[in-house]
């Protein structure tokens, strides 16, 4: 991929970049921010790179993009996957308003098109021209970076809930039961607080837990009794909890048995290092052979040449499965 940038900033817009073949930095060498690895003599990042995603020779599958060390299907928010990384494909030089569309040198991308300007209000927080106001990695100021659970807007990283649940101060909370923001934030209620409401008793097929009226049979927080939470990724069913639709118990955990790489099929059916789960099947990429926790085209690799235990001599080269 042709780089518009010095070495550093194609390396940060790029995580498949090989800083060994293009810089005489090396993986030692270089700055420890990036967690980098050599594999088979290039280096590269093991957090994004899609070939060797978490270690060395363990590729993702098609359509899946590398975050955190980890082959996920899609991308958060409005980022797209492009050559395996997410990108914003509104500011991104080297995927402008799509993947593969990347801008001459000194353009911007602005708006998901190439611009020789960054227009105001934008600012340009090097390399991208980004809007302040609702950039998450530049809010309100470059280089100022919104958490996860955060949205940027105005310029403020602002805390985001998932319905029904509303942000009130620094915490998310259902104005439906909570005593201290019924019907809206900092609205405290006397009595119990029941759909938005103030009440002095709670309805006949309600319970009381602390000053809200609440559903044992159904509610998370209070499934089966009054401070009994349900897990991460579990609901509450006629007052036990349960895993969420389409995942599988597996001791303490709610997994997908389709798609995790330590229960995949099966409770404590775990794939090797350089594999991936894929509905339920423990599988290379691109329908290579996993030799020694590593994938291999064993029609052409001289190391592994139609089987795993079976290499070339010196000189020969593999050829459909055959030392040549």
């Amino acid at each position: 991929m042709a780089c518009v940038m010095a070495a550093l900033g194609c390396r940060e817009l790029n995580p498949n970049f090989n800083a060994s073949a293009d810089t005489d930095e090396s993986c030692d060498d270089r700055n420890q921010s990036f967690s980098h690895s050599n594999c088979d003599g290039a280096c590269v990042d093991t957090e994004l790179n899609i070939e060797h995603c978490g270690g060395c020779a363990q590729p993702c599958f098609d359509h899946e993009v590398c975050k955190a060390g980890v082959c996920l299907v899609d991308c958060p928010g409005d980022r797209r996957s492009c050559d395996g990384s997410c990108v914003d494909t509104q500011t991104s030089l080297q995927h402008c308003g799509a993947c593969g569309i990347a801008c001459s040198l000194g353009e911007y991308c602005v708006n998901g098109a190439c611009d020789s300007e960054c227009p105001a209000p934008s600012l340009v927080c090097e390399p991208v021209c980004v809007d302040t106001d609702s950039s998450v990695d530049h809010c309100g100021m470059c280089n100022t970076a919104c958490n996860d659970d955060r949205s940027c807007v105005m310029g403020t990283c602002d805390l985001v809930c998932d319905p029904p649940q509303t942000a009130c101060a620094d915490a998310c909370v259902d104005t439906n039961t909570n005593s201290m923001h019924c019907g809206g934030c900092d609205q405290p209620c006397d009595g119990f607080c029941m759909e938005g409401a103030c009440v002095q008793e709670c309805a006949a097929s309600l319970v009381s837990c602390g000053q809200s009226c609440v559903d044992l049979q159904t509610d998370p927080l209070h499934c089966g009794g009054c401070n009994q939470l349900c897990k991460a990724k579990e609901l509450c069913d006629a007052g036990q909890c349960e895993c969420e639709p389409d995942l599988d118990s597996c001791g303490e955990a709610c997994v997908d048995l389709r798609t995790d790489k330590v229960n995949c099929g099966s409770c404590g059916h775990a794939c090797a290092a350089a594999q991936s789960c894929k509905e339920g099947e423990c599988a290379c990429k691109g329908g290579k052979t996993v030799c020694d926790d590593g994938c291999f085209d064993t029609d052409k690799d001289a190391s592994h040449c139609g089987d795993c235990d079976t290499a070339c001599a010196m000189g020969e080269s593999c050829e459909r499965g055959g030392c040549e």
